[in-house]
């Protein structure tokens, strides 16, 4: 139940234009690492606003993902072709020099 309270605590400094109220949920999915992997992953390549914040009862990190545009709207990012790799170009490029990437690269045919 803190859980939850620390989620919409967390929603709401980062979109305080949204009402959010997550106390009457009633269900948990668990996930094994593989599995939370592959979900999110597949949730990033919409490319939404990801939004943490430390949870100290539990010693664990909070992660939502979600587009912070108001309701009603279009989305203020959109992105209609399909990714074919995760980080996508712009990203990647954003944050190539914190990498540390070899200087050769291996060409591998698709």
């Amino acid at each position: 139940m803190l859980a939850l309270y620390s989620f919409q605590e967390l929603l709401k400094s980062t979109n305080p234009e949204r009402t959010y109220n997550f106390m009457d949920r009633n269900y948990q999915e668990s996930f094994d690492a593989s599995t939370f992997r592959q979900v999110l992953t597949q949730a990033l390549k919409t490319g939404p606003d990801v939004n943490t914040c430390y949870y100290d009862k539990d010693d664990a990190l909070l992660l939502a993902l979600n587009y912070r545009n108001p309701p009603g709207r279009l989305l203020r990012r959109q992105w209609t072709q399909k990714l074919e790799v995760l980080p996508d170009y712009h990203s990647w490029l954003k944050y190539k020099d914190q990498l540390k990437i070899p200087d050769t690269a291996l060409n591998i045919p698709s």
